[in-house]
């Protein structure tokens, strides 16, 4: 059948290629799906970065933590074409999870961090008189994560090429910048490779580059290089005082690394470099540059809401500019490495790093038995990754290669080794923690001496546990950084007494979660509708508001900063809905992505953004009131009105005008500077005390009409260009579609893409808060609509649709330019006029090679193959195997290839296994293998039909035999795929209560919380007694409405305790309702996963 080929070709001028275009993807395992002469005609075209979870439908058999979405596997194949021999690597930025890497049907690597970055050497797996198959199989067993991951080859692939003199890495420190002298010295490593048999005479040449003008020039000596040798060069000179990397100033250079072989230039690497340094001490904090700077961090999880975990560039960008707009200065990028693209971007915006490269080490979280702790102590083994031996262990290899990948980032100032290494564990190896501790402590600094590392700690703050205590002090030892997570006044006071020498700051802070538009609650009130109050009154049990959070450091000076927990919602972990268990808790839809952020995932701010940015921002004047002025939105709050503002200015002075024009005042306030010890400064209301200082509030009945937040400076005069809502007014009926792009034009550079904001305003312009209209989208022929996204958590219709509600009167749209020309979209609704948007196209954008052929053949001959115009074309046999050959002809269009299988005598389809879990749909492979009668596999490829799963007899029966079909020469041809049902089954495991984030005991009540859901199974009771009469409630949140009884289903006692056996249940509230006067003890018995087939 001719289908549609893709030829790349290689350009061998160049050092480093971007491969991220027409691949082919199935999903779904196929056996043989690596060969060379499997048909993947059948497959479809993708272009990378690529998640297939996002794009699967949401299910029962998924958990709430990772979004209710399925991973799976997922096979990509790349066809290339290098006619030049050259040393060749292939880089990875970051493939989820589990990967095996194949190179013209020969496996190469397998990977599993699912994060971190990794390349592998393929220069002798190479073609270069004909095509070149790729293929890689991405695996996502899923539960692997606390939180959607995404699965498949979601960041980029690069091919370097070298000659066979070249660097492997070059690393560039800088020294004496604290002296402010008229020079410093800079150093760089280059370490080099020699793959010839020839020992080498060369000269390294180094050149410091600023605005595109040469600064400073260094020259080595000559030197020799031995023969398939390796070496480290270490080059110092001087150069004059740099301009200094800062959050305000992010000034770059480039430095151009040359090798030189016989005068020629034989090899060039170019870095982005920032000069800045930076101290920290455990009595004043953090400074950079020797300014002290309050580290106004937010954490950031990889996925990029609607697009998945898609690293695409602009989707980064526009994620990073919101954030400095807000006031943000740093990131915890949280909890593993970030992509290259974040690290570049963070470099030329100005923004702090702390990366993380763990979430946990040898202990499996929150039942996710098949997260990264299987590998991380397991040792690699034989593999062809670059920088990995045998003995390593992947925890090493990933550390390292995260480390080597971003040495000459200026932005990152820590790496993070873990967050919250024991919570959500059963903690039974937790003594094995510090000598763990202090093997990453040593990688790390093999590496990077320069930089802060510590981790994120929750335990701390509620008690000194020897083992994170020793853990602490390594750090700290060796240049660290104690993050605590959701610590408070009284805690960091008492941590900072007792532990002087330990330097602190808040590496995951507030946990506020809140909906945006959502005026009709306060506080933890949990409603059928499932969202959240937008005022800053809502939190998780273990954290605090947005403003208790940052009052209680920005009055520390010994505390570095915070990190808020999030600055986007992301994917997965919706709590208070939140469920670590497949199924679906809450019912079905319900909350599929997290509330914690400060912008949803749309990329909508709520209105704690404003919060932040009257905090945070001093470069300009923020004013933002809420709430929305709609009595349908405020609920019975229209009874006394919270109105609050928001805001940075000196004084507010709050007006109300009514329907008839009538003007009140309701009354000025003012704000006062205060300003610590240390010089940092803040402003809170006048007269006014404690985090609710931090902003203004007033209240009053609804009435229509329009509230207005006037703003003054310190002399009196009303500032008029302020940044947020200042104005508020009764909607008025007719509604009207507005689009606005968030970047000005598009082109095919950085993906091409765009983020569109489709507002339904009334006839003032403002946004109508209420309108759920559903907005149907269409764009020009010369673009993709990737999806449409409105933030709201519990929305479960897929992203990739071209019409879903508006939620809170917005709705994103995501648009990819596919061609040059300007790209029109247009919006509209029932009863909405049609609103249009034009959006100019840059650039070129390049045709790629293509080939309409039959490519695959079956018992026949390439030389019949008509190509070019009735052309004949020569066709080389290249090889022969045992029932397939392989030929390479030339055309226009460069080298093609065909292959053609032999399949002779009597054949069977293959029948094939599969277990899947209830609620899950099989994904059958798109081919099944035929066998002759001597047991010969044939990968041929070829598309296979499937009669109709039958769902109903695998609920009732838990195994299905569906037949499967094949057509082929004529014949036909059957077998049977068996499905069968994978179990999840419980056993008992630790006892955990010791772990609890909190106990009370009361005369009738003891209560345990926990700062994630645990899955538990029995309660013990101690001492043996008539405790029959207790009952025994769990919840999801302190609200009591979240609160529900259970039963035991059998009570044994025996001489010291009695215990009471459940079925399973997840919980992170226990109560113990009675008289518990007498108990002495109470032991919490946890469950853990065995799969069962």
């Amino acid at each position: 059948m001719k289908s549609k080929y893709y030829i790349e070709k290689i350009d061998t001028n160049q050092r480093r290629i971007n491969l991220n275009k027409s691949w082919k993807f199935a999903l779904g395992d196929i056996p043989g799906f690596y060969k060379n002469f499997f048909d993947d005609s059948s497959w479809d075209y993708i272009d990378l970065p690529h998640d297939y979870s996002i794009a699967r439908p949401y299910s029962k058999a998924g958990e709430a933590q990772s979004a209710y979405k399925l991973g799976g596997v997922g096979l990509y194949r790349k066809s290339f074409i290098i006619e030049d021999k050259k040393r060749a690597k292939l880089s990875f930025d970051g493939i989820y999870c589990d990967v095996e890497v194949f190179l013209n049907g020969r496996k190469l690597a397998c990977h599993h961090h699912g994060y971190s970055p990794f390349l592998i050497d393929i220069t002798d797996f190479l073609y270069y008189d004909r095509e070149n198959i790729l293929a890689i199989k991405v695996d996502n067993p899923i539960p692997t994560s606390r939180w959607y991951s995404g699965s498949g080859i979601y960041r980029d692939v690069d091919l370097i090429l070298t000659n066979d003199i070249a660097f492997d890495e070059v690393r560039i420190d800088d020294y004496g910048l604290e002296d402010k002298k008229g020079e410093i010295d800079l150093e760089i490593r280059s370490f080099i490779s020699n793959k010839s048999n020839v020992d080498e005479e060369i000269i390294l040449e180094h050149k410091l580059i600023y605005k595109n003008i040469l600064v400073e020039r260094y020259k080595s000596e000559v030197f020799y290089i031995k023969a398939m040798g390796e070496m480290e060069v270490k080059d110092r000179f001087p150069i004059s005082y740099p301009r200094l990397w800062s959050v305000d100033n992010p000034e770059l250079y480039k430095i151009e690394s040359l090798i030189k072989y016989k005068g020629k230039i034989i090899d060039k690497i170019t870095s982005n470099y920032g000069f800045r340094y930076f101290t920290a001490t455990s009595s004043r904090g953090f400074s950079l540059n020797g300014k002290s700077i309050k580290l106004k961090a937010v954490c950031l999880h990889h996925d990029q809401g609607a697009l998945g975990a898609a690293d695409y560039y602009r989707a980064i960008l526009r994620q990073v500019l919101l954030m400095k707009d807000m006031g943000a200065n740093a990131i915890r990028i949280t909890h593993n490495p970030g992509s290259k693209k974040l690290i570049d971007i963070a470099n030329k915006e100005g923004i702090l790093l702390i990366e993380e490269i763990f979430d946990g080490w040898i202990l499996d979280k929150n039942n996710n038995y098949k997260d990264y702790s299987r590998y991380f102590a397991q040792k690699i083994g034989e593999n062809k990754l670059i920088n990995a031996t045998c003995d390593m262990t992947w925890g090493e290899f990933d550390l390292k290669e995260t480390l080597r990948r971003d040495y000459n980032a200026p932005s990152i100032i820590a790496y993070s080794l873990g967050n919250e290494i024991l919570c959500g564990t059963n903690q039974t190896r937790s003594k094995e923690y510090p000598s763990l501790a202090r093997d990453l402590i040593s990688w790390a600094r093999e590496l990077d001496q320069k930089r802060f590392l510590t981790i994120g700690d929750n335990s701390l703050r509620d008690g000194y546990d020897k083992n994170l205590v020793e853990i602490e002090e390594e750090l700290t030892r060796s240049k660290g950084l104690v993050g605590l997570n959701y610590c408070d006044g009284d805690k960091y006071d008492k941590i900072h007494k007792d532990h002087p020498n330990w330097i602190l700051w808040q590496s995951e802070s507030a946990s506020s979660v809140n909906s945006r538009a959502c005026y009709d609650r306060l506080g933890d009130d949990l409603r059928e509708d499932m969202r959240l109050t937008s005022y800053d009154e809502s939190k998780v049990a273990w954290g605090n508001l947005a403003a208790e959070a940052w009052f209680d450091v920005i009055n520390r000076d010994f505390v570095m900063g915070e990190a808020v927990w999030t600055v986007f919602d992301y994917l997965g972990e919706p709590t208070p809905y939140n469920g670590i268990e497949r199924g679906a808790p809450y019912g079905f839809p319900a909350p599929r992505s997290s509330f914690f952020g400060i912008v949803d995932t749309a990329g909508f701010p709520k209105d704690s953004y404003y919060l932040y940015r009257a905090l945070w921002n001093e470069k300009d004047t923020t004013t933002h009131i809420l709430p929305s002025w709609n009595a349908k939105e405020l609920g019975d709050l229209a009874e006394n009105v919270p109105i609050v503002v928001y805001t940075n200015a000196y004084a507010i002075e709050l007006i109300f005008t009514d329907e008839d024009g009538n003007i009140k005042s309701l009354g000025k306030k003012y704000m006062e500077k205060v300003r610590t010890e240390r010089g940092f400064s803040y402003k809170k209301v006048k007269g006014e005390d404690g985090p609710r200082s931090l902003y203004m509030t007033w209240h009053m009945p609804y009435e229509k009409g329009e509230i207005s937040a006037i703003s003054f400076d310190e002399n009196g005069k009303i500032i008029r260009n302020t940044v947020g809502r200042s104005k508020v007014k009764t909607p008025t009926e007719d509604t009207f579609i507005k689009l606005e792009a968030f970047y000005p034009s598009m082109g095919e550079k950085r993906e091409g893409i765009n983020f569109i904001t489709i507002d339904l305003v009334d006839e003032d312009g403002n946004i109508k808060s209420s309108a759920l209209d559903e907005i149907s989208v269409e764009v020009s022929e010369n673009a993709e609509l990737l999806a449409l996204d409105s933030g709201l958590q519990a929305d479960f219709e897929l992203f990739a649709t071209d019409k879903k509600r508006a939620y809170g009167g917005r709705l994103l749209a995501i648009v990819k330019a596919k061609g040059p020309g300007p790209l029109k979209l247009k919006a509209s609704g029932q009863n909405l006029r049609q609103t249009e948007l034009t959006i100019p196209v840059w650039g070129e954008f390049h045709k790629r090679n293509s080939l309409v052929y039959d490519k695959y053949l079956i018992n026949s001959s390439p030389e019949d193959l008509n190509l070019e115009a009735n052309k004949k074309i020569t066709w080389k046999l290249i090889e022969k195997g045992k029932y397939h050959r392989s030929y390479v002809g030339d055309c226009e269009s460069g080298p093609i290839n065909t292959y053609v299988l032999d399949i002779k005598g009597e054949m069977k389809l293959v029948d094939y296994e599969m277990g899947i879990f209830e609620e899950e749909l099989p994904i059958f492979p798109k081919s099944l293998p035929l066998v002759d009668e001597e047991g010969q596999i044939y990968y041929h490829g070829k598309e296979i039909s499937y009669d109709d799963f039958d769902e109903e007899k695998f609920r009732r029966e838990g195994f299905v035999r569906t037949r499967a079909r094949l057509k082929l020469l004529g014949k036909n041809y059957k077998s049977s795929v068996s499905v069968r049902k994978l179990v999840e089954r419980y056993r008992k495991d630790a006892y955990i209560e010791d772990f609890a984030l909190e106990k009370r005991v009361s005369e009738d009540e003891i209560y345990f919380a926990y700062d994630t859901q645990q899955i538990f199974g029995e309660i013990e009771i101690y001492p043996q007694g008539f405790f029959s009469d207790f009952r025994f409630f769990i919840g999801e949140s302190e609200n009591e409405g979240s609160f529900k009884e259970i039963r035991a289903n059998k009570i044994v006692k025996d001489s010291s305790k009695t215990t009471f056996t459940f079925e399973k249940f997840p919980a992170t509230f226990i109560k113990i309702i009675g008289d518990v006067r007498n108990i002495s003890k109470v032991r919490l018995r946890s469950m853990k996963i065995k799969v069962e087939e």
